[in-house]
């Protein structure tokens, strides 16, 4: 009768967990669009009332300009919309922090069975009810308060990566249970596997391309907790499916992300090769593990620049220092495993399992926090094993672990609060970006174009007169005054556009540069034309880009511009010196999501 009571508890402590969470949250649900919000969302033309209205949310699924449409998670956005009559954040972020306590939800019964699995096959006993949800609950508590995951939640159009981890949950859940069955000698246990991958692996992907990662993490539940047993009375065939399941699909994605490795092509969009870019994420995973250890709210941020990649070993230093504790960590696996310090060593293996995509060869941006979303889990299950285990720990330190289960979660809340204060208005998510250092070039031009869209030219001006102070050498923020001065109709400045020529010569062009010039090539003209050709073209005989494909993107543009002026002949020779097999249609698609993204009000000339 006493577990009862006991279960009770829990169950109560956790719908108390969840209100906690959502009252913390819920500021954040007013606060902005941002960044990829804009081209995927808030300017998709499938998300207009008017197309939902028309076509329905079909076309919306399709609508993502990125390579795999991720139909589910933007059928979930065109739902929210349709519901919510207006495409307005609010909705989107609403459900957002929904989805957070849903997935609280599986990871509170994920931890329940990860934590008795472990424990009754690494330490040969049964641990009672109320252990096992007494670890569960304390990890995702400390999970569900991280400050880290406020840029997942809050970040709309990151509901990719809540439902993609979402469905990798639930097909481990699957997973776990399929093989208990078969443990059992049930031969049911298939069936529960192969709908873990075939259903919530499916959708997974669906939502996002790192739902693959399902694959991962089932080998990793199969080597820390199953070894591919299964019962004696099964057939050979069954015990050949357990071992191909998780393990052939594993090797292949392995492959496929590998294969990176030798398509240089595919990095021609980025200012770093694939090696380089193993190299600065060891920096990274480093910088992961440490904001999850040490949350400081102040070293959080959407926003990276500083030394950003490494080009070498020793450039900068820390790559070394990195690469270096990366192997250290890997190597002392051994020695975790064969002392059966297994929660440990299931933990580090669960941290890198949800990284191998995002966080080694894969041509995408360096960084981002909501890489940790699931990958953190692990770790938070080892704290919280480690603090509930003091019960038989010496009696010295057990005062010290039984206050820190009841402070860790009051001081992760008190940080989430801080940090959903910094989310929950544009301006105070940029004053705060703008406090964290090294501010990167990026993000004094993403805060530029927030106060142009919000109506503050003026204010918009003035930070890219700081801006170009601070980056002498980068013509961003000349260009950015251009098109500033266009806007608010006001004569260009010869010396200011001569000065951009000049910047765009002499030094590396930058993919600021390209959207500021995009943002001039589509708008209507001020009289300045020839002005602006002069800087395009001296931008495209650069040879020093910040990636060959953008140089591409900047010929196609120019082609284009001429094309709408009614001067065929231009537009022919600059797309003449394209390399042979340059894909102009999916060129033109990027500078279309481009437009977007930058909320560039194409001109309309007599001519198109």
């Amino acid at each position: 009768m006493a577990i009862v009571v006991r279960k009770g508890v829990f169950t109560g402590l956790f719908i108390l967990l969840l209100f906690t969470t959502f009252a913390a949250y819920y500021p954040g649900a007013d606060g902005p669009y941002l960044l990829d919000d804009l081209p995927v969302l808030q300017n998709n033309p499938a998300f207009s009332p008017e197309a939902l209205a028309r076509y329905g949310v079909g076309p919306a699924a399709y609508s993502f300009l990125q390579g795999f449409n991720r139909p589910l998670s933007m059928l979930s956005f065109a739902l929210n919309y349709q519901w919510a009559g207006s495409i307005d954040a609010y909705s989107i972020k609403l459900t957002n922090i929904l989805l957070h306590l849903l997935m609280a939800g599986l990871l509170y019964s994920l931890g329940r069975r990860l934590y008795a699995s472990l424990i009754v096959h690494w330490q040969g006993r049964m641990p009672d009810e109320v252990e096992c949800r007494g670890v569960a609950l304390l990890a995702v508590a400390l999970w569900l308060l991280h400050p880290l995951h406020v840029s997942t939640v809050l970040y709309a159009v990151q509901r990719m990566a809540l439902l993609s981890s979402l469905f990798i949950t639930m097909g481990l859940l699957l997973y776990l249970e399929g093989r208990q069955q078969l443990l059992d000698g049930r031969k049911t246990g298939l069936l529960w596997l192969f709908a873990a991958f075939g259903l919530a692996g499916v959708a997974a992907v669906m939502s996002k391309e790192n739902g693959a990662l399902i694959v991962f993490y089932a080998l990793l539940l199969e080597v820390a907790i199953f070894r591919f047993r299964i019962a004696e009375t099964l057939p050979r065939a069954v015990r050949v499916m357990v071992v191909a399941v998780p393990v052939l699909p594993s090797v292949l994605l392995a492959g496929m992300i590998a294969r990176y490795l030798f398509l240089p092509e595919s990095f021609a969009s980025r200012d770093f090769t694939a090696g380089e870019r193993l190299l600065t994420e060891s920096r990274v995973l480093s910088f992961y593990l440490s904001e999850l250890f040490y949350p400081a709210v102040g070293r959080m941020g959407l926003f990276w620049g500083g030394e950003l990649p490494s080009r070498g070993l020793l450039q900068p230093i820390s790559t070394l220092f990195s690469v270096v504790f990366l192997v250290a960590l890997l190597l002392s696996l051994w020695g975790v495993w064969k002392r059966r310090w297994i929660p440990l060593a299931f933990a580090i293996l669960w941290f890198l399992c949800g990284h191998v995509m995002e966080s080694t060869v894969l041509p995408l941006e360096l960084v981002f926090e909501h890489r940790n979303y699931l990958a953190s889990y692990g770790l938070a299950l080892w704290v919280a094993w480690l603090l509930l285990a003091a019960r038989r720990a010496p009696r010295i330190f057990r005062p010290f672990c039984r206050g820190l289960v009841l402070l860790l979660p009051l001081l992760l809340l008190y940080l989430l609060v801080l940090r959903v204060g910094h989310w929950s208005t544009a301006d105070s998510l940029y004053h705060h970006e703008l406090q964290r250092a090294p501010p990167s070039a990026r993000l004094w031009e993403s805060y530029g174009l927030h106060l142009e869209r919000s109506g503050r030219e003026e204010q918009a001006s003035g930070v890219y007169r700081r801006a170009a102070e601070k980056y002498a050498d980068d013509a961003t923020f000349t260009l950015g005054q251009w098109v500033l001065l266009r806007r608010l109709a006001r004569p260009v400045p010869h010396s200011l556009t001569t000065h951009a020529t000049r910047q765009l010569q002499g030094h590396k062009v930058t993919r600021g540069n390209l959207y500021n010039l995009l943002r001039l090539l589509y708008g209507c003209g001020a009289g300045d034309e020839q002005q602006l050709e002069q800087a395009m073209i001296s931008a495209i005989q650069n040879e020093h880009w910040f990636a060959p494909r953008w140089r591409e993107l900047g010929i196609v543009a120019l082609s284009d511009y001429y094309r709408r002026h009614a001067n065929e002949e231009m537009a022919q020779l600059w797309l003449g010196r394209l390399p042979e097999g340059t894909p102009l249609e999916a060129i033109r698609k990027h500078i279309d999501e481009l437009a977007r993204l930058l909320t560039i009000d194409r001109c309309t000339h007599a001519d198109d």
